[in-house]
């Protein structure tokens, strides 16, 4: 828009000044014929009355050319200085764009989640012959074993096949010609992909779709071996208590070796009896499956999330950064909060939590963090028992 403007300004300013010039030069050679004439005159060529209608127009000539002056004084300034604007500007927003554009390349590799934009490539009559890679961060060239300077420009179905005859494709020209977005976990038939399972949503974006994506192999992998060997939860889909002491271990393991912090969160279901003894047992087990999906919306799939027994939840969040647990803590109120406001159930869900710090410096065991959450837990249902009793 900027470069636009701009032509129109100097196509503008340029006829401006041309005109001026011409209109200049026009004056100049009037005024010299008139002068050739008036000399003509006063050597008796002329009579006197034409000598002074001479005289009178170069009056006029002179006139018009210091109005010419004038305006080309005033004219080439102004032109000057909107030029210097519009070109200010442009430059100002060529310049934001560098820095938007710098800062959309940073999250889009700072990503944990592959992202890429494919573009529609059309026949002659327009139908969607395939899909063409236009944009990609750093770990779409992982999923796909390529680097960036490999894929773009690449189309989709020739450089990984499987997407034809998985649905992948045919899905893709869904989402664009609906405009509705669409996200599911899909198993890959494709031996050159680094990943077996993902978890994508497409997005329609213009002439085409942008696509983000997460492997989700290692946690599929994971699931299958522990519902072999029993240790996920029927009801919820969760890991079960012995899920949970199993992999929490071996995480704790990991951490004392790599040296990192994890977070320890015992969530523990408020009025779960009254949703029981006021809805029946099955409004209660729906309350408890609710309960997962909040825990599992809320914490990545890196995370151990269980249910212990009864109303009672357990988190183990790992690769953390530093004295981020309360920020934790508070995205799981704000998710619960959400689901809330929007499920429309008769009763509101509502969570005591607690929570513990694995500190690689003075590492404790399992059993310490278990020990500390559930203290901090039971100890912020004290406070609402009193607030309550004080209310009453």
């Amino acid at each position: 828009m900027g470069i636009t403007v701009t032509r129109k300004l100097t196509v503008a300013g340029t006829v401006l000044v041309a005109l001026a010039i011409a209109a200049g030069v026009v004056a100049h050679e009037a005024l010299d014929l008139l002068a050739g004439t008036l000399r003509a005159g006063r050597e008796g060529a002329l009579p006197e009355r034409l000598q002074g209608e001479v005289i009178q127009g170069m009056e006029q000539g002179r006139t018009l050319l210091r109005s010419v002056i004038a305006v080309l004084a005033l004219l080439v300034p102004w032109a000057a200085l909107v030029l210097h604007r519009e070109l200010s500007r442009r430059q100002d927003a060529e310049a934001a764009l560098a820095e938007s554009e710098a800062r959309f390349r940073a999250a889009m590799d700072g990503s944990h989640d592959s992202f890429y934009v494919l573009h529609a490539v059309r026949d002659a009559e327009g139908a969607v012959l395939d899909f063409e890679f236009v944009e990609l961060n750093a770990v779409t060239e992982r999923l796909l074993g390529c680097s960036r300077a490999e894929i773009l420009g690449q189309r989709l179905c020739e450089l990984v096949p499987a997407n034809r005859t998985n649905g992948f494709f045919e899905r893709y020209v869904r989402v664009m010609q609906s405009g509705q977005a669409e996200e599911g976990e899909h198993e890959i038939h494709h031996a050159e992909m680094n990943a077996v399972w993902v978890h994508d949503q497409v997005v329609p974006l213009g002439d085409g779709v942008a696509i983000t994506s997460r492997d989700v192999t290692e946690r599929h992998l994971r699931e299958d071996a522990l519902h072999a060997l029993s240790l996920m939860d029927d009801l919820t889909g969760l890991y079960n208590r012995r899920g949970f002491l199993t992999l929490a271990q071996q995480q704790l393991k990991l951490a004392r070796r790599g040296h990192r912090e994890l977070v320890l969160l015992f969530v523990d279901m408020d009025d779960f009896k009254e949703i029981n003894d006021r809805f029946g047992h099955g409004e209660g087990d729906t309350a408890l499956r609710r309960t997962a999906a909040i825990l599992q919306h809320t914490f990545r799939d890196s995370d151990i999330v269980a249910r212990l027994g009864g109303d009672e939840f357990v988190v183990l969040a790992t690769d953390i950064a530093h004295g981020t647990g309360p920020v934790i803590v508070e995205r799981l109120r704000a998710e619960l909060q959400a689901r809330n406001e929007r499920d429309g159930f008769p009763y509101r869900l509502s969570f005591s939590v607690g929570l513990a710090t694995f500190d690689p410096d003075r590492p404790p065991d399992l059993e310490e963090l278990l020990a500390t959450a559930d203290a901090m837990l039971y100890e912020q249902k004290r406070h609402k028992h009193e607030a309550i009793g004080a209310a009453s």
